[in-house]
This record gives structure tokens, sequence and C-alpha cells, in this order.
């Protein structure tokens, strides 16, 4: 959709559909809310005035009775001379006989009217009874029942009595069909009672087509109905439709009334909202009020009568909502025309405009709006083209000449607006071109001598970096044969030093050898100084005991011949003590000799042990000044071989450079060369002489 006018139709379309289906859905709501709202407060009334109808005979039945029962509760001041014979029970029925017969008689709608005593106080046939066989036809009195052939259970033929009784209060019995009279009868009955005690009753039986006319009047809608339920049941008592007797449950079988069922059972005495009922394959809506007597009057309205109105309320919003809309498609043709009528003109140029033709003319709308001015304003535009087409030939030109190297150029022409800009910046241009080519010839002249200088220092360089590299070569192989040597050094310093420790081991043991020794030594000197001693003590005994054998010879010889045995004795021990004396002079003679020989061997063993701690000493100095070489030459291994690495840094060093010093050669010959193609190509170029402005 891309036509402005269809996009306002259809906007102005769809805006006035929704907007009429939008007020026609509220219109509809409140009108069928307020429909509903009409229609059950119509069904309410219908059923309360219904009611109210039928509460208003039964309350003149009611009155009439009551009004009976007060004259005779007034009249019967002694009970027990009422109850003392036959003939007092008669008279007192003769005397309220007109009264009862009065009430009957202006009680719209009476059959009877009654008055029964208790069986227990009069006889069982006493009271009065007065009944009619139409409303229009004369009362007559009738027997009595006989109480006395019926029990009190029998409520089949005596319940009309017992039950108000047994009730206590005044009640409406269930309706009944009469025989007798054939008439469909109601009746209200008032149970006397005083001191406590039954006395009798008092009826009045109304005709219950009366009410049953009052049910079917006045009917506001064509379907509607009403029933008429049982107070003590949900019998239908009367509708135009069930008949008589059948339950209100029943309905449920062609339908569903349990709604109003339920209500029934809430004690509500009336409704106050409609029920959804159904019955007769047919759906309805309900309302419901309980009458004086207990019995409920429903009426029910059938929904298609209700949803009559809200049709013809739809069809009514449903047409105004279409003319609406057509009234609308109608508007807002004609308004999107008149917008884009103008449009289309417009765009027509536009479109000549944009295929080249400027020639074409802008008829202006004469409207004030801003589609006028709009159509205005293109027109002024167009008229400006013209002037922008002259522009653009001239720049045009301009740029041509620039392609062709023409940079002295000048727009002469007064340009408008944005062109005016574009005019400044083109003469800029030629400006700062002619002065930038300039600047580059000249710079293309000095990288060219430039380019000279360095191609020939960098051959130079390559040369010189060959002939470095030369040399470091071999620096490089002479560092390598120190390396090797001195790689053989450490090994040969760390086999002498491994001797060296070895030997310096061995003599370490020798010293600890020889100290053991001297003090073995020692201990000999010591054990041959107590030998010496021992002998000494030896040769004391001896010369004590050379002593003691000249006293015993002595002494033996002044004993005489008893003697003799001592003198032998004196003289063997003599012996002994010279050969003891004499083998004491021998040992000590050699215990001298070998003291002499041990403290020779003892100086011997000092200058020994003294020697060799001499020789560990410088063993041990020798060690350290090895191992100290053996540190030196490993620091000068590594001091080589970070020279070696250093100079073969040096030497890649050098290969790059001389790498370079090539590769630069051969870019300033590059340079060189691609000056001359700069400077051949910029003197293609007219420049602007300088001083001249850039304006």
């Amino acid at each position: 959709m891309k036509s402005i006018k269809a996009k306002i139709t259809v906007l102005v379309i769809v805006f006035t559909v929704v907007t009429a289906l939008a007020v026609g859905a509220i219109s509809f709501l409140n009108a069928n809310s307020i429909i509903d709202d009409d229609s059950a407060e119509i069904i309410n009334r219908s059923c309360y005035t219904t009611s109210e109808e039928i509460n208003a005979r039964l309350m003149c039945v009611e009155q009439s009775v009551d009004t009976f029962v007060d004259y005779v509760m007034n009249n019967l001041t002694d009970l027990d001379a009422f109850s003392a014979s036959d003939q007092s029970v008669d008279e007192f029925t003769e005397f309220i006989s007109p009264s009862l017969l009065a009430a009957a008689e202006h009680t719209d709608g009476a059959i009877s009217a009654y008055i029964r005593y208790s069986p227990d106080l009069a006889y069982p046939t006493s009271g009065k009874f007065y009944m009619r066989n139409s409303l229009t036809s004369p009362y007559e009195i009738v027997p009595n029942t006989d109480f006395s052939i019926y029990d009190k259970t029998d409520l089949n033929h005596v319940g009309w009595y017992y039950i108000p009784v047994n009730n206590g209060a005044p009640i409406w019995m269930s309706p009944y069909f009469n025989d007798n009279v054939g008439i469909y009868m109601i009746s209200y009955v008032v149970p006397l009672f005083m001191n406590g005690q039954n006395v009798g009753i008092i009826g009045m039986d109304i005709d219950f087509t009366l009410l049953e006319e009052i049910a079917d009047i006045d009917s506001v809608y064509d379907g509607e109905s009403v029933f008429i339920i049982d107070s003590s049941s949900n019998q239908i008592l009367h509708h135009n439709t069930f008949e008589y007797g059948t339950m209100l449950e029943d309905l449920n079988e062609k339908g569903d009334v349990s709604p109003i069922i339920e209500a029934f059972k809430t004690g509500k005495t009336e409704s106050d909202e409609l029920y959804d009922i159904s019955y007769n394959g047919e759906k309805y809506a309900a309302s419901y009020r309980v009458m004086r007597n207990g019995m409920k009057v429903i009426v029910s309205v059938p929904a298609s009568d209700l949803n009559e109105s809200t049709d013809r309320l739809s069809l009514a919003i449903g047409i105004s909502s279409l003319i609406i809309v057509i009234a609308a498609v109608v508007i807002a043709y004609f308004i999107s025309r008149s917008i884009t009528a103008p449009i289309d003109a417009l765009n027509k140029a536009a479109k000549k405009i944009a295929d080249g033709d400027l020639s074409t003319t802008i008829n202006t709308v004469t409207s004030r709006d801003e589609i006028g001015v709009l159509s205005k304003n293109f027109g002024i535009m167009v008229s400006q083209l013209h002037d922008y087409v002259d522009y653009i030939a001239e720049i045009s030109n301009v740029l041509n000449g620039v392609a062709e190297g023409d940079l002295d150029f000048k727009l002469t022409r007064n340009y408008a607006g944005d062109f005016e800009k574009v005019r400044k910046a083109l003469n800029l241009i030629s400006g700062t071109l002619s002065r930038t080519m300039s600047d580059i010839n000249n710079a293309a002249r000095q990288v060219a001598l430039g380019a000279d200088q360095v191609s020939a220092g960098a051959q130079s360089l390559a040369q010189s970096s060959t002939e470095q590299s030369e040399s470091i070569q071999q620096l490089s192989i002479s560092m390598d044969e120190l390396t090797q040597d001195v790689a053989k050094n450490n090994e040969s310093i760390r086999d002498a030093f491994s001797a060296m420790e070895k030997a310096a081991m061995g003599m370490a043991e020798s010293s600890r050898n020889m100290s053991d020794m001297h003090t073995a030594m020692n201990a000999i000197s010591d054990s041959s100084d107590k030998i010496i001693n021992i002998v000494r003590t030896v040769e004391d005994i001896a010369s004590q005991t050379n002593i003691l054998a000249i006293n015993a010879a002595i002494e033996a010889a002044r004993a005489g011949a008893a003697g003799r045995g001592f003198t032998v004795v004196a003289e063997e021990i003599q012996n002994l003590a010279t050969q003891t004396a004499e083998a004491t002079k021998d040992i000590n003679d050699l215990v001298e000799n070998v003291t002499k020989t041990i403290n020779n061997g003892k100086v011997i063993s000092e200058k020994t042990d003294k020697s060799i701690q001499d020789v560990s000493a410088t063993t041990e100095s020798i060690k350290s000044s090895l191992h100290d070489i053996s540190v030196s030459s490993e620091k000068q291994s590594m001091s080589i071989e970070s020279v070696n690495s250093s100079i073969k840094q040096i030497t890649d060093a050098v290969q790059n450079n001389s790498a370079t010093a090539e590769e630069s050669a051969a870019t300033s010959e590059e340079m060189n060369s691609q000056a001359r193609v700069l400077r051949k190509r910029i003197s293609i170029f007219k420049l602007r002489e300088s001083g001249k402005e850039d304006t």
C-alpha cells in the first residue's frame, strides 16, 4: 500500500469502523444492561403485583373470619355453661349464626362459612355450616359431619378440623376439589381456644379460581405465565400448562428449575434477582414471592420475549454503525483526494526533475495549508536548480582541467548557498595543490640527491662490513682454538688437583702414623727409664745380698762347725749376688744403649714428623693454589665462551649490516629511480604562480 490516498482512506475507515464498533458495543452493552435491569424490574414487579393482589383477596377472608372469631369469643364467656347441655350449645349457635352468614355474604369469593365445636365439649354434629353452589347462588345450611364415626387420625374425612387444632394457630389449608359442589376451593381455618382448651374451629372456603384469575391477568409479556405453588410442598396448584398436583421437581425431566427450588430453601420471601430456568424445552427468566398464606407465586417469562428487545436494539445499533461507516468512507475519500491531488502533481514534477528535465513548471497550489507552502517552496527549488546546473557545469570544467593537470584555475561565478563553499574549497585546492606539487618536486630533487649519497655510503659500508666480517671470522677461529686449549688446561688442572688431593690425603695419613710412632718411642723411653730404675734396685739388692752373705759367712765362721752350712749358703748367696750384680750391670749397659738409641730415634722421628707436617702444609698450599687456578681457569673458560658468543653476535651483526648496507644501496637506487619518475609525473601539472590569492 504505497498511495497516501489509500493510506488515509484505510486509516479513516479503520478508525471509523473501530470507533463505530466500540461505540456500538458500549451502547449495546449499556442498553442490554438497561434492558436486563428493566426486564428484571418488570418481572419482579409483575410477581409482586400478582402476589399482592392475591394477598389482598386472602386478607379479606382472614379479616372476615378473624372478625367473626372475635365476636364469638367475646360472647362465649362461660365455657361450663356452654358445654352443660346440647340446648345451650344450640342456643349459642343460633345466636351467632346470623353474624356467620353475614361474614360469608360480605366476603368476595366465599363459597362456605362454618363453625364446628369440639366433640369433647358438644355433641358430634354440633355447629353451623353455610354453603352455596356458586358465587351467585344463595347460602344454604348443610348437614354437619358426624365426628363420632371418624377417628381423629382420619385426615381424609376430619383433617379439615384436626389439622388447624393440632397447628394451634390460624392456617390456610391446601386447595382441594369439593365433589359436592364441584368447586376448587381453599380454606382459612382459625382454631378456638379458651383457657387452653379447644372449643372448636371457625373457617371459610373461597373459590380458588378467583386466585387463578388474578394470576392469569395483566401479563406484560406475551409468553408470561404464573405458577402458584403449595405452601407445604413444591406442588403446583395452578399453571396454564401443568395440571394441578404436578410437582415442581417433575419439570426437571425436560428442563431445569433447580435454581428456583434452591432459592425456596433459603427461606427468602421474595427473589432479589431473576433465575434462569427451563421447562418444556424452552428457557425462562423467573421471579418468585411468598404470599401470606405460605403459598408461592412464580412469574416466568420466555427468554425469547426478553431477547426480542435486545435483538431490535442490536439491529438498530448495527444499522446506525453501518451508516456511520459509509458516511466516513465517503468523507475520507474526498478528504484524501483533496490532500493527495496536489501531492500527485508535485510527485510528477519531482519525477521529471529526477530524470533530468529541469524545464518543468510547478502549478502553485492556492491553499494556505502545508501542502500549499510545500508547492510554493518546490517551485522556488526548481528555479534554483537552473542556477545549480550552471554551477555544476563550471565545476565540471574545472575538475576536468584538474584531471588533465591544470591546477591554475579560479571559479568566477557568484555561487549561492552551499555552492559558495564548494567554490572557495576548489580555489583553495588550486593553491594548495600547486604549493604541494612544487614542494613535492623540490623534495623529489632532494631525495634524488640524497639517494645518490646514501647509495655511495651504503656501498662503502657494505664493503667495510665484508672486510670486518672476514677479520671477525679469523678472530672467531682463534678464539675457538683458545677455548679448546683452555678446556684442555682445565682438564689437566682438574687431574693435578685430584692427584694433589690424593697426595695430601697420604701425607696426612703419614703424619698421623709418624705421630703415633713418636708416641710409641716416648712410651719405650719411659719403659727404659723404668727398667733402669728396676736394674738399679736389683743392683742394690745384690749389693745388700752380698753384704748379708759376708755377714752370714762371718757369723757362720764364728759359729764354727754349727755354722758351716750357713757358710756354704752364704757363699752361694754371695756368688748369686755377684752374678746378679754382673747381670744387672750387663742389663744396665744394654738398657743405656737402648735408651741412647731410643733417644736418637725420638730426635729422628721428631724431625721426620716435622718434615712430614711441612710437606703436608706445602701440599695443602699447592692444593689451594691448584683450586684457585682451577676456579680462575673455569672463569677464563666462561669469559672466553662469552667472548666467543659476543664475537658470533658481532659476526651476525656485521653480516646483517653488510646485508642491510647492500639493501640500502639497492633501496637508494630505487628511491633515485622513483624520484625521477615523481619529478617526471609532476612536470605535467600547470602550477599556479606563487603570490596569487586563494579566494
